[in-house]
């Protein structure tokens, strides 16, 4: 029980990003490789959810909170969901009041039984109702389960890539690279064929001038609502000048085009824009 109340705490520390990188690598390596150890994590997940929609997470936690957890769309959308459900069911409660042994009354219940009894006893009513709410259920849950492989999936990705960029540039690695739009003087986006087989495409974002000590890249597929944040990147120098490495997993670079937003991080943690760089992947 120690020893499972400790792993939760890492837990929480970790998802509000209060471990030291060696205690957040570890993490992430378990949650790819052990999936007990992920389906742990993804509960503790849930269960801060549960503890902010609450009110009951410390101010610091709760800033934390809202800093690291609620920075990406699908994070909002999904606290924003449990938020509705949390709001539904908290007023459905009133209005469905119980009886004194404890039973709930349903909606509309009268006290003589009997004047009921026709409906519940209509086959022709009873065994469509029950047919159309299997077949509703069962949709529902088929909705839920591939949702959250979904979620899932998107979760492994988000660490993989993380993982991928605290690594140091390797020359052993495909190269693509990239020069920012207002640069390029043009839209058209860099043309890449998507690579065969599990391998680590690693872009160089050439930049125009080196004025931060760090930079964070935003990646999004145009047209998806998924967007993946790497922070902490720092320019390295390349034959072509100053540029920042980013390598991403192939199994992400699905055909299609790719917008990358570059900016940097000065003092005070202040985020300000640098350029955008964007690519097309083909078949």
């Amino acid at each position: 029980m120690k020893e499972a109340n400790e792993e939760e705490f890492l837990l929480r520390r970790y998802l509000l990003d209060e471990l030291g990188e060696g205690e957040q690598e570890s993490v992430e390596e378990r949650f790819i490789t052990d999936r007990g150890f992920k389906e742990r994590v993804l509960f503790v997940e849930d269960e801060l959810v549960e503890d902010y929609l609450s009110g009951e997470l410390s101010e610091a936690e709760e800033a934390s909170f809202i800093r690291h957890f609620l920075s990406t769309p699908e994070q909002r959308r999904r606290v924003r969901i449990a938020g509705a459900i949390k709001k539904y069911m908290a007023a459905e409660v009133p209005a469905h009041p119980t009886e004194p042994g404890g039973d709930v009354r349903t909606p509309g219940f009268i006290d003589s039984e009997f004047r009921s009894r026709p409906f519940w006893r209509n086959r022709s009513v009873v065994v469509p109702a029950s047919l159309a709410l299997l077949l509703a259920v069962a949709l529902g849950v088929g909705w839920l389960v591939v949702k959250e492989r979904q979620r899932k999936e998107i979760a492994d990705s988000r660490l993989e890539l993380e993982r991928l960029n605290r690594q140091p540039a390797s020359d052993g690695l495909s190269w693509v690279v990239l020069s920012p739009l207002n640069v390029r003087g043009d839209k058209e986006a860099n043309v890449l064929q998507r690579p065969a087989g599990d391998t680590v495409i690693q872009l160089w974002l050439m930049l125009v001038k080196d004025e931060y000590q760090s930079y964070q890249v935003v990646f999004q597929k145009d047209g998806d609502a998924e967007q993946f944040t790497v922070g902490g990147l720092r320019a390295e120098t390349t034959p072509r000048g100053r540029a920042i490495p980013l390598r991403v997993q192939s199994e992400m670079l699905t055909p299609g085009t790719f917008i990358l937003k570059l900016s940097g991080v000065s003092e005070g943690n202040r985020i300000e824009e640098v350029g955008e760089y964007n690519f097309r992947v083909t078949r």
